[in-house]
């Protein structure tokens, strides 16, 4: 097929050329045109392999980049041509084995490239889902034996999982976020999505679809992203047995998390996930995401992180360990705002079941003293986490002497009253209003804005004053 080199190097610059190397693949001597599209991309990719090891200029960027949108277009070509290929002697599993290795050089050498933008990654993931679908349709119409059969297709899905593996980091179809906003509608007030995300899960979604009944190969990233993204798959205990060491090492490491945190949401928001996992699995993923909740540079994703995986997966532990790792979290020294946060996941246990049990966890760790003393620079100490804090331990008293009316915590016993009173209470009541003077008294001298500070304070002094409602109506 002549016409293939000669058109290659002119693909990216006439629509016409492209036109007709894509009528050529279609009608076409499949034989011929399948030869000639395998050379031209095997040129391409060992192309795109020496502009990966040396890419120093700009003409090389250019370069490259061209023969990424060569390769794309090839491989749609490809697609086109090989499934017309006459099965002579050999297996088809034999017959397809060059066209596939060929593929998955050519989606290696891509993602290699710094310059494989997201559209490229796309467009070569649609192509090269449509190559396997092409040759899986084509294996159900020959006269296969069934041992060719199974053999074709498993050497398909895992070549799709390999482009899947490569090419997924480049895209961004904000799965995770989606499906957490479809679970809390209410929670939402303006979508975390990325821009374009319809183009990355449209071609996801095609890549899953070719799953069938036959689970992706175990240990690739590649194979976590197809099952997150095939929404007609449950994840189940098994399912997530069987990743969970591939779940843990790109949550540790970063990579792949869109599919790690969607593939943890559908399994837990199955209703066929158990009440309880075992321990070891619930502490593994807690530690993993407890920081990433915190420290996640996206607001909506460390919303998703907390309370769409952490509040569940803490839900779903044995009560000692659970406890223990909202005492923990409460400890936090790195992630203040996580300390602030996993106060309300202690209050929203101790109100849900209050024991005595828990209180010993909670209770020394939320109910500290608070030395007033301490606090030398009211603007500072405003700017401290501090203020957040206090105001969560002093919700999560509210709420238990409120809700606790068995007192089955503890928290109502005369003894623990007065050591409350004497050493959080009292000292913040004595100082609270004496610091909002102070920073009001420097706005008006100075001009200075320290309204939010005001804020901050008058937020803690609200809360200090439901607590002394509450304990009000104790001593009645």
């Amino acid at each position: 097929m002549v016409l293939v080199p000669i058109l290659v190097p002119v693909l990216s610059k006439s629509d016409a050329s492209k036109s007709l190397i894509l009528l050529l693949s279609s009608v076409g001597h499949a034989k011929e045109c399948t030869l000639a599209l395998s050379e031209a991309l095997e040129h391409l990719a060992d192309a795109l392999d020496r502009a990966n090891s040396n890419s120093d200029s700009e003409d090389d960027e250019a370069t490259t980049k061209t023969h990424i949108q060569h390769a794309s277009i090839l491989l749609k070509c490809l697609g086109l041509a090989t499934p017309r290929v006459a099965l002579r002697k050999q297996t088809f599993t034999v017959m397809l084995t060059p066209w596939v290795d060929l593929m998955d050089k050519v989606v290696i050498s891509t993602s290699n490239s710094q310059l494989a933008s997201r559209p490229a990654a796309n467009q070569l993931l649609e192509f090269a889902v449509d190559l396997v679908a092409a040759l899986l349709a084509r294996s159900q119409e020959l006269p296969l034996a069934d041992d060719d059969k199974r053999a074709t297709k498993e050497r398909l899905l895992r070549s799709l999982t390999e482009s899947v593996t490569s090419l997924y980091p480049c895209l961004r179809p904000s799965l995770a976020i989606r499906l957490y906003e479809a679970q809390n509608p209410r929670l939402i007030l303006r979508s975390g999505a990325e821009p374009g995300w319809e183009a990355d899960d449209a071609v996801m979604s095609k890549a899953a679809g070719l799953l069938d009944d036959v689970p992706p190969p175990q240990g690739l990233s590649g194979s976590l992203a197809l099952l997150a993204h095939s929404s007609n798959r449950e994840i189940t205990l098994s399912t997530l047995n069987a990743y969970q060491d591939t779940l843990e090492m790109h949550i540790e490491h970063n990579s792949c998390t869109d599919a790690c945190f969607a593939f943890l949401l559908r399994f837990l928001s199955s209703p066929h996930t158990p009440s309880e996992l075992d321990e070891h699995t619930s502490a593994t993923f807690v530690r993993l995401l407890a920081p990433l909740s915190a420290a996640h540079r996206h607001p909506p994703m460390r919303l998703l992180l907390f309370r769409g995986l952490l509040a569940p997966l803490l839900q779903r532990t044995r009560l000692p360990l659970r406890l223990a790792l909202i005492g923990d979290l409460i400890e936090n020294p790195t992630f203040p705002q996580l300390r602030a946060a996993a106060v309300g996941l202690a209050r929203a246990e101790v109100v849900r079941a209050p024991s005595v049990q828990a209180m010993r966890v909670f209770g020394p760790r939320v109910l500290r003293p608070f030395d007033a003393s301490a606090v030398k620079d009211v603007k500072d100490f405003v700017e401290s986490p501090e203020p957040a804090w206090l105001t969560e331990a002093l919700l999560f008293y509210f709420a238990v002497l409120s809700a606790d009316t068995e007192n089955k915590a503890g928290l109502r016993d005369k003894d623990s009253l007065r050591s409350v009173e004497r050493d959080l209470l009292k000292p913040l009541r004595d100082k609270l209003p004496e610091w909002i003077v102070e920073l009001q008294d420097a706005d008006s001298g100075h001009g200075h804005g320290h309204g939010h500070a005001v804020m901050a304070l008058a937020g803690l002094e609200t809360a200090l004053e439901r607590v002394d409602e509450v304990r009000a109506r104790l001593d009645a």
